[in-house]
């Protein structure tokens, strides 16, 4: 296996020349997000809005923080200096805790002209003036943090989120374009405010639309309107649960919005996201859809799910005794249906949260009879066996098979029967792979029926039957330390107590923020992903035909087509790309050697005469350039002959490419490329065989994929629009593998003569469709369509084509 490394060099901008007035485009695209934060006031649940924010600050706020970097004393301090820079010009700092999984690492925000930066490790004391680092005893999963430093800058924030740690709203959680996200802890709500309050004025590129926040609305929209659910609002005012209402998106999507507006965090494992159970059969060999008695009762809580389990906790609260509980107020259950336990229980087969659940188990795994094993044995557990389990699910049933597999290998000892823990056993409508079962779940939680019911258990997640005599009536209180507002553990003097307090906090679990206060609304439209012009495994191929004469002809080999939004078509030659996002302009990367040619597309008539603002970038590689690809945010990546990946940035004030990553790894020159925007993800194939899966947020090497050596170059390679598989192309072998470097499948397209692969593009309708397909381009002229069908993961590509029996 090649060494891979990424590096950094300081390259200057490449030369150009031929350049024209006219600058080149360089437009963004949106990246998608998963992550949580909470942006509401605690009356009226509006979201704060950033324009008004960054209004509030014209003033004394900024004028009050500003100092400059020549006068403040932290300047002296040699970690400082060194982080900031000569260049950088501070104007505030604030001690924080960075939050991660169960552990949290003091920090401390720096806020400049430019950046953000977070020193891990440190505490401020003699009067901001000076720093001491932090007792690193207090570390545990955030060891790899300390006396580090990270920078964001302000046009990379996208979004940023108000939301709590420990119950107390106290937190900021910040997301940027790159896809990663960080949740911080402030000693105090005005210190998070002010924080706050500076990055809505000094990030640029801040979200305003509802397609691009992170909770899926407007920030100027309510999530709960006044009176009335379907108020008509503008395109840019729509509220989350006005587009799921009407079928604009999905219910697992409304759900992590829900999730976020709640204050749920992946950075927390004590506010994780929480999803519903879906089903209640799991013995079947396979599930009817549209037979309700498959579903679990949406309007009861895990707890009430069976008539005898709910008269017991009925009756417990009921016959509550406050004078021999401290005070206390009366509950039905003494656990919750998510904390840290349940959620490092569920995905105890993966890193960082096998080593989670081992802290908190005391430094060992559970005893294996209590381990989450068999997905029909929790159902049975949470819904009816065991009082104390009223555990629900996390999104990772719905999109993550790899939390399923022991991929690791980890000990986790043998039950009393003496059957090994391994990994977990699904229901025999799984067929027993990982990927089938996630599908069929995610395709049960976007069923008529969920879609129908789901707002009863929005209403007791976080709704009307969340708290109060609602949820005495639902069966549906939990102890009270779990509600946000019963605590203020700044205030407490006891230590103590104080301690004790966030001990229990942190071991029974969170209830989210109530979000509404009336019942939730059904749904009224179905959510339908595929528009009649998608291409699936269904699709009536025999009724295509192939016209006797070319519809246009550009006079050499066809490359790259794309099908503009006016209904024309543009065709570059091949040895040539589009340029996204608006696929107007041509790079030809083969007619002069390591060299990019840029110009417009000229698609008509009236366009000969106009100036082709023709462009020439020099000294892209060494030799020959032989791949280009445009994953957006003003970055092209190309490879080429001297088996190099580079990453470089458009410079529109300079009309010029800056190198900002070069990629080792391949032995061979580069052959295709293939970019996920929304992941970040990069696939690189190569004449050596080989291809290579880069982290393009963090520019890190992740992984190799192998194909068959006898087969050789990889001629393509493409990515599903989700990120989740990615299908690579050697002569007439077609090769699947999930973006963790899972082999699923291959099959061989040999039929005989030019029957060799020259392209391929996945056409991915959703996660959880049957009729999702990839078509392949052949030497012979032909088209070829496969269907993607889970059944049995492979461990190798070399296991032979017979025992692959989801190969297409």
């Amino acid at each position: 296996t090649a060494t891979a490394t990424a590096t950094t060099p300081n390259a200057p901008t490449t030369s150009t020349t031929n350049t024209t007035n006219a600058t080149t485009a360089n437009q963004q695209n949106e990246a998608q997000f998963k992550g949580q934060g909470d942006g509401m006031q605690q009356d009226g649940l509006m979201l704060a809005s950033h324009r008004e924010s960054a209004s509030a600050l014209k003033g004394d706020t900024v004028l009050s923080m500003a100092m400059s970097s020549n006068k403040h004393p932290l300047f002296l301090h040699p970690v400082v200096g060194h982080m900031l820079g000569v260049e950088s010009i501070l104007f505030s700092v604030f001690d924080c805790q960075r939050v991660y999984g169960l552990d949290s690492c003091d920090a401390i925000v720096f806020l400049c002209n430019n950046s953000l930066y977070l020193l891990h490790g440190y505490n401020l004391c003699s009067g901001e003036t000076d720093l001491v680092p932090s007792k690193e005893e207090n570390v545990h999963l955030t060891k790899a943090l300390f006396h580090s430093s990270t920078e964001w800058k302000y046009g990379d924030i996208r979004d940023i989120r108000k939301g709590r740690y420990l119950l107390q709203n106290k937190a900021l959680e910040l997301f940027s374009s790159i896809g990663h996200n960080m949740l911080l802890s402030f000693p105090t709500s005005h210190a998070r405010d002010q924080v706050y309050l500076f990055l809505c004025a000094h990030a640029p590129a801040l979200a305003e639309g509802a397609e691009d926040s992170v909770a899926g609305m407007h920030r100027d929209a309510k999530v709960e309107q006044g009176g009335l659910f379907s108020a008509v609002f503008s395109i840019n005012t729509k509220t989350v649960t006005h587009r799921w209402e009407h079928g604009e998106i999905s219910n697992f999507q409304y759900l992590m919005n829900l999730n976020t507006l709640a204050g749920r965090t992946y950075n927390d494992l004590n506010q994780y996201p929480v999803f519903p159970w879906i089903l209640r059969e799991y013995e079947t060999h396979s599930l009817d859809l549209g037979n309700e008695t498959i579903f679990r009762d949406f309007e009861k809580p895990m707890g009430a799910q069976t008539q005898p389990r709910a008269e017991g906790f009925k009756i417990r609260y009921e016959s509550w005794d406050a004078s021999i509980s401290d005070g206390a107020p009366p509950f039905h259950y003494g656990t919750h249906y998510s904390s840290a336990a349940v959620v490092a229980s569920y995905l105890i087969r993966m890193e960082p949260f096998s080593h989670l659940f081992v802290t908190l188990q005391g430094g060992h795994f559970d005893h294996p009879d209590r381990m989450f094993n068999s997905i029909q044995e929790a159902w049975e557990s949470a819904s009816e066996k065991n009082n104390g389990d009223v555990k629900e699910l996390t999104p990772e049933f719905f999109y993550l098979p790899m939390f399923l597999v022991n991929h690791n290998n980890l000990n986790l000892g043998r039950k009393q029967d003496g059957k090994l823990l391994d990994d977990v056993l699904l229901p025999m409508w799984a067929k027993d792979d990982p990927f089938e079962f996630v599908r069929v779940h995610r395709q049960a939680l976007e069923s008529t029926y969920v879609s129908n019911h789901l707002h009863h258990w929005i209403d007791l997640i976080f709704g009307c039957k969340q708290q109060g005599q609602e949820a005495v009536k639902a069966l549906n209180v939990f102890h009270h330390l779990t509600y946000e507002g019963a605590v203020d553990i700044d205030s407490m003097e006891d230590e103590v107590e104080r301690i004790s307090t966030i001990g229990f906090i942190n071991n029974f679990g969170q209830t989210p923020k109530r979000l509404f206060r009336r019942p939730h609304p059904n749904k009224k439209t179905a959510f339908d992903p595929a528009s009649s012009r998608v291409l699936t495994a269904n699709t009536l191929w025999e009724k295509m035909t192939q016209c006797s004469h070319p519809i246009k002809s550009i006079g050499v080999a066809v490359g790259e087509m794309r099908a503009m939004e006016d209904g024309r078509i543009h065709a570059v030659p091949f040895g040539c790309v589009l340029q996204a996002p608006h696929y107007d302009r041509c790079v030809d990367f083969t007619s002069f050697e390591g060299s990019l040619v840029c110009y417009n597309v000229v698609s008509t008539n009236e366009d000969v005469g106009r100036d082709p603002e023709v462009r020439v970038y020099e000294h892209i590689h060494k030799g020959q350039v032989t791949a280009v690809c445009y994953p957006g945010n003003g970055l092209v990546i190309t490879g080429g002959e001297d088996t190099t990946v580079r990453v470089w940035i458009f410079q529109s004030n300079v009309e010029g490419l800056r190198l900002e990553s070069t990629f080792c790894g391949h032995n061979g020159a580069i052959s295709c490329l293939a970019v996920s925007a929304s992941n970040h993800t990069l696939i690189s194939g190569s004449q050596d065989g080989t291809c290579i899966v880069w982290d393009l947020a963090s520019r890190r090497y992740l992984h190799q994929l192998l194909g068959s050596p006898q087969d050789g170059n990889v001629q393509a390679v493409d990515i599903s629009t989700d990120g989740n598989f990615i299908v690579m192309c050697q002569r007439s072998t077609l090769h699947l593998w999930d973006v963790n470097g899972v082999y699923l499948a291959r099959t061989s397209t040999r039929t005989g003569f030019g029957s060799k692969i020259t392209s391929c593009f996945m056409n991915y309708v959703t996660e959880w469709s049957n009729s999702n397909i990839i078509i392949t381009g052949h030497e012979d002229g032909k088209v070829r369509v496969w269907k993607m069908v889970h059944t049995r993961v492979l461990t190798s590509p070399h296991t032979s084509s017979s025992s692959s029996s989801s190969s297409s």
